[in-house]
């Protein structure tokens, strides 16, 4: 791993290191997003928006590269240092820059649901159907919230052995469009799905096991999405004759939680999703990648630690955070 390695890690010492999910960065308005945008447009070589940028604490860049081995990433930060090193304090600082002085923007972090639900979700291509092929080693991780008052809307005053609660179709309906993706092999890039894309959503927790202080709950549900924006913008289209018309996940999905009564609040909450994808990905899958694969997904509640407060993806679809 990269950020373990000991040279590399006794360089960024010399750095402030920060992380941030790309989406907004590219897309946003924020101050923030802005800043980064003006680093990256300051890029020659370096392909792409992901990767390690290094730059001046008023936007200027030093260096990037996409890289991602422990020696190539050494000599980056070296690069950078040795920019840095030429640079004059005018040069590093630059006051008068717009960026510096812009006051920090609301970010969707600073909406961390502590009283809801924050859901890490891992997704990955499994091996075949009967999970005894070679399993792949590369995965995908992002998150999914729940309101305090999302949550509400399902819990009880009072509860029974064995009741079935429905989770609302607009909370099912965020799980299948915005966290169960057809990334496959996790390369490239998709879409969410819409509301119009869900052919099938349904969440349903009953209750196991009740005591004074818990309440345990068995979770299932069934999601299948499909749509038709498979690779509808890509540059190297005109290398196949045709692509796949839909793109989809079907799953099935258990789980288990336990509710908290004093609080009323979840102190555990975990589900797997397994299933599988079709189709094109939005950009980047390639046609030996286009038929039917199993995909699998997990979900475990956050920490709130600083590094579980990551915001979901495409958070203008939530609308408690717009």
């Amino acid at each position: 791993m990269v950020w373990s390695n000991d040279e590399v890690q006794k360089l960024t010492n010399e750095f402030v290191a920060v992380a941030d999910e790309l989406h907004e960065l590219r897309t946003g308005k924020t101050p923030e997003a802005k800043f980064f945008q003006a680093v990256f447009d300051q890029k020659k070589k370096h392909p792409g928006h992901q990767g390690v940028f290094l730059a001046t604490p008023s936007g200027r860049l030093l260096a990037s590269s996409t890289c991602y081995e422990p020696g190539k990433v050494i000599a980056l930060l070296n690069d950078g240092l040795k920019a840095w090193s030429e640079l004059s304090t005018q040069q590093r600082l630059e006051p008068t820059n717009d960026l510096v002085n812009q006051p920090t923007g609301d970010r969707p972090e600073d909406s961390y649901p502590v009283d809801g639900l924050a859901l890490r979700v891992t997704a990955r291509d499994l091996p075949g159907s009967r999970l005894d092929g070679e399993r792949n080693s590369r995965w995908h991780r992002y998150y999914l919230w729940l309101s305090r008052e999302e949550v509400e809307s399902f819990l009880q005053t009072e509860y029974q052995p064995g009741q079935k609660i429905k989770i609302p179709a607009n909370l099912a309906s965020r799980v299948a469009c915005l966290s169960l993706l057809d990334k496959g092999l996790i390369d490239g890039f998709t879409k969410p799905f819409r509301e119009a894309d869900v052919e099938k959503a349904s969440l349903t927790m009953k209750v196991t096991t009740l005591s004074d202080t818990e309440v345990q709950f068995q979770i299932f549900g069934l999601t299948a999405t499909k749509t038709t924006d498979a690779q509808a913008f890509v540059s190297n289209l005109p290398k196949y004759e045709e692509i796949p018309k839909w793109r989809g996940v079907t799953t099935k999905i258990i789980g288990s939680a336990t509710l908290d009564k004093k609080s009323n609040k979840f102190v555990k909450f975990q589900m797997v999703a397994a299933g599988t994808r079709f189709g094109g990905a939005y950009i980047g899958r390639t046609p030996e990648d286009w038929g039917e694969h199993p995909i699998g997904f997990s979900f475990v509640m956050g920490e709130s630690a600083p590094a579980e407060k990551i915001a979901p993806e495409f958070p203008h679809r939530y609308p408690w955070l717009n």
